[in-house]
């Protein structure tokens, strides 16, 4: 009995405990005054100090621009990216070439020749030492004839690849008559814009074909004329220089002037070469 009156002491305390009820009005009253107290403490601060609200609203301001300059950046790397196969800018060319002052000599250290039998023996007489190429290359087969180099029997565009001249002289055309001249300047075409797009910091030079001193059924001086003229359009669409390196050598009849030839040998002189290594030291852009 007496376990049963323990028991019943128990259960009344708890029923005499107050009870914790959850009251939303006094909430709101805390928020209430916790807000009003936050904003009463804002205005005195903002009255102390003057710049108050100038530093909100440079802060603002800042990252708003700090924003700006991130996005503006953002766009200028992904154009970079998207240009990057682009050839770099350079300054405006004049066609042909004009003359300029006489450069030293030493110029041709940094410069190299591609030709085929046109100019070949220019190594012979003159400073231009530099020279690569050989009688079975041919504007029609530029991209695709081996010439002996130092690097082995290669492609033009292989070694100049390899070699990476500041300057580079191209005079070819002795396939003219045997290989139509759109199928030349279209090759040609070929080689100087896979040399452009592969080395933009090289000036390329595309040379005039010389007349010739005693026409033939197949090559004739007016042939020669029409090449020269197709070759300066496409250094203009490529983007590079072009050297009229006929009309100096040519004689009041239009062919080749007689002082460039052997009447012996049926050759060209030494002083051919040499005028036409002078021509190209007197005509740099």
């Amino acid at each position: 009995m007496e376990k049963k009156k323990n028991v019943r002491k128990i259960t009344d305390k708890k029923k005499n405990r107050p009870k914790i009820r959850f009251n939303i009005w006094m909430l709101i009253i805390i928020f209430a005054l916790s807000f009003a107290g936050c904003f009463i403490l804002y205005m005195i601060a903002a009255n102390l100090d003057e710049d108050f609200f100038k530093d909100d609203t440079s802060t603002s301001s800042q990252a708003s621009t700090d924003d700006s300059a991130a996005d503006t950046t953002e766009a200028a790397t992904d154009g970079t990216t998207e240009e990057t196969t682009e050839a770099a800018p350079q300054a405006e060319i004049i066609y042909p070439v004009p003359k300029s002052e006489t450069i030293d000599v030493s110029y041709l250290e940094n410069c190299c020749m591609i030709t085929d039998s046109t100019l070949l023996d220019i190594k012979m007489y003159t400073d231009f030492k530099d020279v690569i190429g050989g009688v079975q290359l041919g504007a029609a087969s530029a991209n695709t004839a081996k010439v002996e180099t130092n690097y082995g029997n290669v492609t033009v565009y292989e070694a100049l690849k390899l070699k990476k001249p500041m300057n580079v002289y191209l005079m070819l055309g002795s396939d003219l008559g045997t290989a139509s001249v759109d199928e030349m300047i279209s090759s040609y075409r070929t080689l100087v814009s896979n040399l452009t797009a592969s080395i933009p910091g090289m000036k390329i030079y595309v040379m005039q074909l010389p007349p010739v001193f005693a026409e033939t059924e197949t090559v004739t001086n007016t042939l020669i004329d029409e090449y020269n003229s197709k070759l300066l359009e496409m250094a203009k669409s490529c983007g590079v220089y072009c050297l009229d390196t006929n009309t100096d050598f040519k004689a009041n009849e239009g062919n080749l002037k007689a002082d460039y030839v052997s009447e012996e040998e049926g050759t060209l002189k030494s002083s051919y070469y040499r005028d036409i290594c002078g021509f190209i030291l007197t005509h740099t852009a």
